[in-house]
């Protein structure tokens, strides 16, 4: 059994505890969270008491000879400092996305890991569902042949809630708004089932918020392998996911996380069910089984560091009007 410490104990860090167990109890034999640390640890206690966590506000304190390993549920901008110093400390790390924004501080964390011998782990939970991975299947049988086109989008209405000053609409923590949040999930999607991005265009606006934090970010994409795609996330919609891939012998949708459809050539339709998962489980359960050695995580470190090297260049091109940007190689 990992014993885990959690940090950042906000709505995301208690889905996280919530998804591994109950009233301190653990759900499976492979984590369970023992500890907690949040910057304001009076608006958690009553959680923490709950799942039986010690609390503090000191990040020290996660770093306990009595803790196994660290999860960070923190704001965006620490992530990679916190990744050295649990590295630093011996303690294998998973980490809420975004890994970071730029290649060089990707590179930063990764190096840390190595050196200490632990393994980072980086949370883009859709990796762990069954329609992922039968999609995933799919193309590698090429059932719908050569993929030439992709479009994503994962929008949500928090930008209209959320007053100025909150973490989630500051500039500083969400670069490229939504993008930070919601469509660097897409994005992790697209380099799974797609590969390696080789240049992007971006355009981030406000249209409808007064907080800092832009709500509509729209990037068009180029592929290593001669693809194109678009990657569209908004903070100010009714909540959407959706993601479409279009090939040379039809098209393969998963619209939500239960439900992929395929369109062949003739308009005939197969839509494909699957039963609601535990995404967070599966994505710990899965850290824990390679912080100890028994598994290799899913989502490979190469492909988290290309995520931040897309993401950098994704931030370069919107402050510079949509300009195309090359994303930066390892």
């Amino acid at each position: 059994m990992l014993r885990a410490a959690i940090v950042g104990l906000g709505s995301w860090g208690q889905v996280l505890v919530n998804a591994v167990q109950e009233n301190g109890k653990p759900k499976g034999d492979l984590i369970r969270f023992d500890r907690a640390v949040t910057r304001t640890p009076s608006r958690a206690q009553a959680f923490a008491d709950a799942q039986g966590m010690a609390l503090s506000d000191q990040f020290t304190d996660a770093l306990d000879d009595d803790i196994d390993a660290v999860v960070l549920a923190s704001i965006n901008s620490v992530h990679v400092d916190q990744i050295v110093a649990a590295a630093d400390a011996g303690k294998p790390v998973f980490v809420e996305k975004p890994l970071a924004f730029s290649l060089a501080e990707a590179r930063r964390a990764e190096e840390a890991c190595d050196n200490a011998g632990v393994t980072l782990a980086l949370g883009h939970n859709r990796r762990f569902l069954t329609a992922t991975n039968t999609m995933k299947r799919l193309l590698d049988e090429e059932v719908i042949g050569r993929v030439v086109h992709v479009e994503g989008n994962y929008s949500g209405g928090y930008g209209l809630e959320c007053e100025p000053g909150e973490y989630w609409v500051m500039r500083s923590e969400h670069p490229v708004g939504g993008m930070t949040t919601m469509g660097v999930h897409i994005l992790d999607m697209l380099i799974n089932l797609i590969g390696r991005v080789d240049t992007v265009r971006a355009v981030s606006r406000r249209q409808i918020v007064t907080t800092e934090a832009d709500d509509t970010t729209n990037v068009l994409l180029t592929f290593e392998n001669g693809a194109s795609g678009t990657l569209s996330t908004l903070t100010i919609t009714p909540r959407h996911w959706r993601l479409i891939l279009f090939g040379t012998h039809g098209q393969m949708e998963m619209d939500g996380y239960r439900h992929v459809t395929i369109t062949r050539p003739g308009g005939e339709r197969e839509v494909l069910d699957f039963p609601d998962e535990n995404m967070e489980r599966a994505e710990l359960e899965a850290f824990a089984l390679a912080a100890t050695g028994k598994a290799a995580f899913p989502l490979p470190v190469d492909q988290a560091i290309h995520n931040a090297a897309v993401m950098e260049a994704v931030i370069q091109s919107a402050r510079s009007d949509g300009a195309v940007r090359p994303v930066p190689g390892r």
